[in-house]
C-alpha cells in the first residue's frame, strides 16, 4: 500500500504545486499567446511578483516601485511561462528565447536590424540542444 502525503491530497483537490518558482530559471510575460518580455532570475517568484506588482501599481495610479536608479519597466502581461534551470544555464537561455521570440519589451540581446532572429532562420530550441520544460501558471 503506498503512503499519500497530505500534501498530495491538496494537489487532488484543485491545489497546483508551484515549488519551482522557489527556484532559478527563465520566463517570459505574455499578453494573451504574445510573448512580450523575457527575463532571468535566481528566485522565479520574487521576479515575477515584482513584475506583477509594478503592474498594478501603475494600473491604480499609484508610484511605481524603483529597483535603483534605473527607470521601471512596466510590462503588461496575463499569462506568465516560466522555464526552470540552473543559474548558470539562465543567461544563455534567455539570450537564446530573446533572439529567438524578440519580444516588445527586451531590450538587451535584441536581434541586430537588418539580420533574420533565430526563429526566421528556421533554428528551433530543439537544434540548439534545448528541450522546453515549460510550466504554465496564469494571473
Amino acid at each position: 500500500m503506498e503512503i499519500v502525503s497530505k500534501a498530495d491530497l491538496l494537489v487532488g483537490r484543485g491545489f497546483e504545486d508551484v515549488s519551482l518558482l522557489m527556484g532559478s530559471g527563465v520566463y517570459a510575460l505574455c499578453q494573451g499567446e504574445l510573448v512580450v518580455y523575457i527575463g532571468k532570475a535566481s528566485i522565479l517568484v520574487t521576479r515575477i511578483y515584482d513584475h506583477k506588482l509594478n503592474l498594478t501599481r501603475k494600473q491604480m495610479g499609484k508610484s511605481l516601485m524603483l529597483n535603483g536608479p534605473n527607470e521601471v519597466k512596466v510590462v503588461p502581461f496575463n499569462k506568465v511561462l516560466v522555464w526552470p534551470c540552473s543559474k548558470q544555464e539562465m543567461g544563455v537561455l534567455e539570450e537564446r528565447l530573446i533572439l529567438e521570440f524578440n519580444p516588445r519589451f527586451n531590450i538587451h540581446h535584441r536581434p541586430v536590424q537588418g539580420v533574420k532572429s533565430l526563429q526566421e532562420s528556421g533554428i528551433t530550441l530543439e537544434s540548439l540542444g534545448l528541450k522546453a520544460k515549460v510550466s504554465e501558471r496564469r494571473f
